[in-house]
């Protein structure tokens, strides 16, 4: 998405799902690109509009991988402080519980339901503090995808 300042207003534009920000003056000239973002504040002070935006970081996924959870809390994914998405889906036939940064509790906590229950960590809610896991069975697979920053 797009979206195109003309005259102080702000009106979307959508191209290839990638959200950048392109000026246009008063005169209609050609857009200057101010290239692609992943957080923009738009703001007013006193009717002049101020833009400002951070450059998307590129990600590099890990090779996938899983934890065995049982029915003692343990640590189902290591602390990563480049870490900037995980996916963890619960491929198992029981309930799978989540502590982030503390042990899991069953009942308490991020529930992964069995056969597919998912939860995924990105922009704006990704905790980089090691995940923990339990359920009320032994050795139940939850599979793990790790993304950190190029």
């Amino acid at each position: 998405m797009s979206l195109v300042l003309l005259g102080g207003n702000i009106q979307p534009a959508f191209n290839d799902s990638t959200l950048k920000m392109h000026m246009i003056n008063n005169a209609g000239s050609t857009p200057t690109d101010l290239g692609a973002v992943s957080t923009g504040l738009l703001a007013t002070d006193a009717g002049i509009l101020t833009l400002i935006a951070a450059q998307a970081p590129s990600l590099v996924a890990g090779a996938p991988t899983y934890a065995t959870v049982g029915a003692a809390s343990a640590e189902a994914v290591a602390a990563g402080a480049t870490r900037r998405r995980l996916i963890l889906i619960n491929d198992s036939d029981s309930v799978i519980y989540l502590g982030i940064g503390a042990a899991a509790v069953v009942g308490s906590g991020i529930r992964l339901n069995a056969a597919g229950g998912s939860y995924t960590m990105g922009p704006g809610d990704n905790v980089t503090a090691a995940i923990y896991a339990i359920s009320g069975g032994a050795a139940k697979n939850l599979c793990v995808q790790a993304f950190t920053t190029a």
